[in-house]
């Protein structure tokens, strides 16, 4: 049995420091630089780092995996209500580009109408080149030369010698255990599985109450409160900055975290003390497949806003990433950007087997710092409520970071109940969309949750 984390997150151009993000007297990037334009650009990982993972681990060849998504490029696919709504919150930049508004917009220059086909002639010729050159396609040749020239043309400082550079990378998954199951997630420069499994070793230490109860979400909330602190002070690349994971995993720190719960009244709190415990060894989207030989791969992947920077490569049909607004202003945090650092992020891929270490589920979400409160959650359910993956998926969930508690599905008296009891800030909130896969019965179940506006395909 093996277990492996591909990393193909985007890394920081070399030429890129800190101090190109001039902040304003309030703190804010002038000119919006950070998420639009070129300096907001990060140097992309996808295609190497899906050629890696079906090159080391994949069944299929590389021409056959990609054909499909030349063929809808070409072929086309329906406007929804959903992309509607996105294609006219972007209309400005259509409009203003003439390849754009060729594929998004119609004769009279208006957003396509909902349940009309986008075709994109620029992106399938992009992927054909990707099909029949490999990663090379993209990262050198014709294409880079364009990513580079909408880049620099928009502000930003990235060059070949970045696209020429670029590699993932591989280690292993986090892992922990849950009341006999074993949780293995995503490693850095993800935040998401190793405060997944400290969420769950905290819990592991605490009472466990009725589910949907205001006991149950005021003790969770409290152990998310907890977590959220540590991850703010101490999760960066830890290629650049030292973290003290072993220490964050410890279940003897989370012992010492669970002690300060209680149950009469919430509290704030600060970052804890992992380094006491290390040991001496050192728009977002998700989707999760499955087999009957119990062989599972998660991924989940993002240009981070939606239409990303803006920026638009021309005659190749794709934005590039806004992926540098993940790292924070100034030079002083483990997430402070540096030359080919990869920022933060809470992208959480989790594999969970059971206590005979065989495939229980797999599970991944889109929804930012959401992501890792969310598949905890799910795992709690499926364990200690016994809840189907149907079940799991659609019951109530709360995120609670020490600044918002954000609900879903919570009655009225729960919410006044947390209340006296001291949270703030509570509001009702859209959630993540999780998918996932579950072994049960000697069957592959599959959801997708009921929060995706547009559906997803279960089952093959």
């Amino acid at each position: 049995q093996e277990t492996v984390f591909i990393s193909f997150r985007e890394v920081s151009p070399q030429n890129m420091v800190a101090d190109l993000w001039v902040e304003d007297a309030d703190g804010n990037v002038v000119g919006n630089h950070k998420m639009k334009g070129g300096l907001s650009v990060g140097v992309p990982g996808e295609v190497a780092g899906l050629y890696q993972a079906l090159s080391e681990y994949g069944t299929m060849n590389w021409e056959d995996v990609i054909q499909p998504a030349i063929d809808m490029a070409r072929e086309g696919y329906v406007v929804t209500p959903e992309l509607y709504q996105w294609i006219e919150y972007a209309y400005a930049d259509m409009a203003s580009n003439a390849q754009l508004s060729e594929i998004y917009l119609d004769e009279n220059d208006m957003v396509k109408p909902v349940n009309s086909v986008i075709k994109n002639e620029y992106m399938a010729k992009a992927l054909e080149l990707i099909r029949d050159k490999g990663p090379d396609g993209f990262y050198k040749g014709a294409m880079a030369d364009a990513m580079i020239h909408a880049v620099q043309n928009a502000g930003g400082v990235m060059t070949q010698a970045d696209l020429d550079g670029y590699q993932p990378w591989e280690e292993s998954a986090v892992s922990g255990t849950y009341r006999g199951y074993t949780i293995a997630s995503s490693n850095s420069p993800s935040s998401g599985g190793t405060f997944i499994v400290e969420t769950l070793n905290i819990l592991e230490n605490l009472p466990v109450y009725e589910f949907n109860t205001v006991e149950y979400w005021h003790q969770l909330a409290e152990v998310q409160k907890m977590v959220w602190a540590d991850r703010g002070q101490y999760m960066g690349d830890t290629r650049f900055v030292d973290v003290p994971i072993d220490g964050i995993i410890s279940k003897e720190y989370a012992k010492t975290l669970a002690n300060k719960v209680d149950m009469t009244k919430s509290q704030d709190f600060s970052y804890g003390n992992p380094w006491d415990y290390e040991t001496e060894s050192q728009n977002t989207t998700s989707f999760s497949v499955a087999d009957k030989a119990g062989n599972m791969v998660t991924i989940t992947h993002t240009i981070n806003g939606v239409w990303g920077s803006r920026v638009y490569v021309d005659d190749y049909g794709f934005f590039m990433n806004d992926q540098m607004d993940d790292f924070v202003t100034g030079k002083q945090s483990a997430n402070s950007v540096e030359p080919g650092k990869a920022p933060l992020s809470s992208i959480s891929p989790t594999v969970v087997l059971d206590s005979q270490g065989k495939p229980f589920a797999v599970l991944a979400s889109p929804g930012g710092s959401a992501i890792y409160p969310c598949i905890a959650q799910l795992i709690l359910n499926m364990t200690d409520y016994g809840m189907t993956l149907e079940e799991a998926f659609l019951a109530p969930r709360v995120i609670c970071n020490g600044f918002e508690f954000t609900y879903d599905k919570l009655s009225k008296e729960t919410v006044d109940e947390l209340k006296s009891l001291g949270h703030e800030n509570i509001l009702e909130g859209t959630f993540p969309s999780p998918s996932g896969i579950r072994y049960a019965n000697g069957k592959l179940e599959g959801i997708v949750n009921e929060a995706n506006p547009d559906g997803a395909a279960v089952g093959f």
